[in-house]
């Protein structure tokens, strides 16, 4: 069972390794980090992450992408 607050990613064609680099890039963090309900702990619901853009390309050039973030 997931809450607000949790999520389960599943039936997609995405590198881990590309998610990992997406998620700390600061285009990311900085779209995350605008969204924070900061009232006591910080959180952040999925209503909120729903309008984050994340590029998502094709699974070979996030192979690529990830080839060439590794050098």
């Amino acid at each position: 069972r997931t809450t607000e607050n949790a999520a389960k990613l599943s039936s997609f064609l995405i590198n881990k390794k590309y998610l990992m680099y997406m998620l700390k890039s600061p285009g990311i963090r900085k779209q995350f980090m605008s969204k924070f309900n900061q009232i006591a702990q910080p959180k952040l619901a999925l209503k909120r992450i729903d309008t984050t853009i994340f590029p998502l390309s094709p699974l070979k050039e996030q192979e690529r992408i990830v080839k060439k973030l590794k050098n």
